[in-house]
């Protein structure tokens, strides 16, 4: 391309682990308005190759001059306009420096070839400034995955385009940033930035390519703001279910909510009589009278959660609540501790206790069970010399805790919220299937509606699934992402679920879209091992100092991270695909919507 070179290389060095060169621009090239932005990618060529280039920094240092320091006093002290008056003097003095790292080369098919070991020379290096096609052709290509002939075929959407700032010319809608949403499938994909920067939107837009793109991977959203299935304030994007509703994408989300009828109501407020094509709502409660293990469990892991050590007795119900269900009077006590504790059962629902059943959502019965689980007589129910063997009269002995479970009723308590009475499905099993027997489901979990409860439900539905993923491993693989608002909450700690999740999961085909405004909060061995990012605005230097920690190409932008609170303007990294950061004035997700539905890529 018949071009100009914009100023001359000074010099070219090794710095750390990068090449960099020095450009100089003179005052004339100053005067025409050719300096360049900090940020901006530029295209370095030296020994008829064509390499990408960041520009780092920027600083004015004379060159014609030693030491310009008298002159400028003098003007200063003369009340000389250097300038106007003396035009020799400033040009011997006005000399603008780059700093710009080399960054790769752009090779034929849309391939990038990363960093270089080779150092341009000061003199035959030249710099240029990339037009709209180079910035494109730059940001569609993609280092070659290892071991792979024929490159997969891609599906591209436009996910934003270049932006430098809120400088005037650092606009480039032209350079759109495609992806193709198989970067977020079983990998991990964190989403950094202050409040009201446009998290949200960019979650969204993310999970309505995945589900547009590829209708087989399910989702797990873990919704704590209520924000994901419906648009809530107009400063809001659209929620998944209008996105889905406008895309024509029918039965794949199912959301499960304590407050059912108030969510019929604001889906056929937002979308309609159809809304039931789009939307299953499913009841996030269970009949512990049809799951005690679940119950005990949730009881015994409340306090692990609380950070206090569970009780003896709950201790022993929940590592021998399966050899319980053998034994009708320790199963007696269980289901009395859940009538004590206020849980009612279901009409019809009986207990045997010694030679004697009670139905205990009959009060008069209940009393009467009650009064012999109190006293601990079993009556006439121990078995008579002849009719039975030592070992039967051993297994129907109320030892083993189950009656102290029993006089504790009171740590079931906090169930009663989650309790319905005559549910024949336990929501938790209930979502495993959705997301490992089932295609490309939808899950959506409602957790204010379940209040203090929220955290032990879900870090029990995590260990299930992931569980039940590593059983299912070696026959086939999960195929489903978690998404996580405040993540630090849940993966700060190598004991929690999450943190094992989010560092094993991708073997098992599970996926994690996690959110947080501060990665300083995520553990390093997870931080590091993430393989996308999309960070926003950040106010500490201790988030900005962990994010380079763990991806070096993080401190070409550093100082921006900090300066520039933009709304909707990110950061992106994709890791191996795309392995420098790039500045992306995101498409709001009612764009994206509309660009689908016209069939545009």
């Amino acid at each position: 391309m018949d071009r100009k070179p914009i100023g001359v290389v000074a010099a070219s060095r090794r710095n750390g682990p990068w090449t960099e060169v020095v450009l100089v621009l003179t005052p004339e090239e100053l005067d025409r308005g050719e300096r360049l932005l900090l940020g901006e990618f530029v295209q370095v060529s030296f020994d008829e190759k064509d390499y990408v280039g960041m520009v780092l920094d920027g600083y004015y240092e004379p060159v014609a001059t030693a030491d310009p320091t008298y002159e400028l006093a003098l003007a200063h002290v003369n009340q000389v306009d250097l300038e106007r008056e003396d035009p020799w003097a400033r040009k011997a003095i006005n000399f603008y420096h780059h700093r710009i790292a080399i960054l790769g080369r752009v090779l034929e098919e849309g391939v990038f070839a990363p960093s270089t070991r080779l150092l341009p020379p000061v003199v035959g290096a030249r710099v240029y400034r990339m037009d709209e096609r180079e910035l494109g052709r730059l940001l569609a290509a993609e280092v070659k995955a290892q071991g792979k002939g024929e490159r997969e075929e891609k599906r591209r959407y436009a996910f934003g385009h270049l932006a430098y700032g809120l400088e005037e010319k650092g606009e480039h809608p032209e350079a759109v940033k495609e992806v193709d949403p198989r970067l977020f499938v079983g990998k991990r994909t964190a989403n950094f930035g202050k409040t009201g920067f446009g998290k949200s939107n960019e979650n969204k837009v993310i999970l309505t390519l995945l589900a547009h793109a590829f209708p087989e991977v399910g989702m797990l959203i873990l919704d704590q703001n209520a924000e994901y299935l419906l648009q809530t304030e107009s400063t809001t994007s659209q929620g998944l279910a209008q996105a889905f509703k406008a895309l024509g994408i029918k039965g794949r989300i199912r959301f499960y909510t304590k407050k059912e009828e108030a969510w019929e109501k604001r889906l056929s407020d937002h979308l309609g009589s159809e809304w039931r094509e789009h939307v299953e709502i499913r009841p996030l409660k269970v009949d512990f009278y049809q799951f005690p293990d679940l119950a005990i469990s949730l009881a015994y892991h409340r306090r692990q959660l609380e950070g206090t050590t569970p009780p003896q007795y709950l201790e022993k119900a929940y590592y021998n609540i399966e050899d319980w269900k053998r034994i009708p009077n320790r199963m007696a006590y269980v289901y009395g501790a859940f009538r004590k504790a206020g849980l009612l059962p279901r009409n019809g629902f009986r207990v045997r206790y010694s030679n004697a059943e009670y139905e205990l959502a009959d009060n008069e019965a209940w009393r009467n069970l009650q009064e012999r689980l109190d006293s601990g007589s079993q009556g006439g129910g121990r078995a008579k010399k002849g009719m039975g063997s030592s070992s039967e009269n051993e297994e129907e002995s109320d030892d083993g805790g189950a009656r102290e479970l029993y006089i504790r009723a009171k740590a079931f308590s906090f169930l009663r919220a989650f309790h319905a009475p005559g549910r024949e499905e336990n929501f938790i099993e209930t979502v495993v299937r959705d997301l490992l027997e089932e295609e490309g489901k939808v899950v959506v979990l409602d957790l204010p509606s379940l209040g203090d409860g929220a955290t032990f439900f879900v870090q029990r539905l995590m260990t299930s699934l992931f569980e039940r993923a590593i059983e299912l491993y070696g026959e086939r693989q999960a195929n489903f992402v978690v998404v996580l608002e405040e993540a630090h909450n849940v993966l700060g700690e190598e004991e929690s679920i999450f943190y094992r999740v989010a560092k094993e999961g991708r073997k098992y085909g599970i996926g994690m879209l996690y959110s947080t405004q501060s990665p300083a909060s995520i553990p390093m061995e997870i931080l590091s091992q993430t393989e996308n990012f999309l960070v926003k605005h950040l106010s500490s230097e201790e988030d900005v100092k962990a994010l380079k920690k763990a991806k070096a190409s993080f401190a070409f932008v550093a100082d921006f991270l900090l300066s520039e609170p933009i709304i909707g303007y990110s950061y992106v990294y994709f890791e191996p695909y795309q392995p420098f950061v790039v500045p992306l004035r995101v498409k709001l997700l009612e764009s994206v919507l509309k660009e689908l539905r016209e069939g545009v890529s």
